[in-house]
């Protein structure tokens, strides 16, 4: 019987972590023991001064 153990880690800066908002396992396809997380972060984008 497989056995399907859920341990994901994403490091992460104290100030990064604060900016979490969701996180997702794939599991619609199985890869191997390991699966893609994704985590979605609230930044906000700035051009950098020397292109503006």
């Amino acid at each position: 019987m497989p056995v399907f153990r859920a341990t994901c880690y994403r490091l992460a800066t104290p100030g990064l972590a604060e900016l979490a908002r969701t996180e997702a396992i794939y599991k619609t396809e199985r890869f191997s023991d390991h699966a893609p997380i994704t985590v979605e972060y609230d930044l906000a984008l700035q051009t950098p001064a020397h292109h503006r």
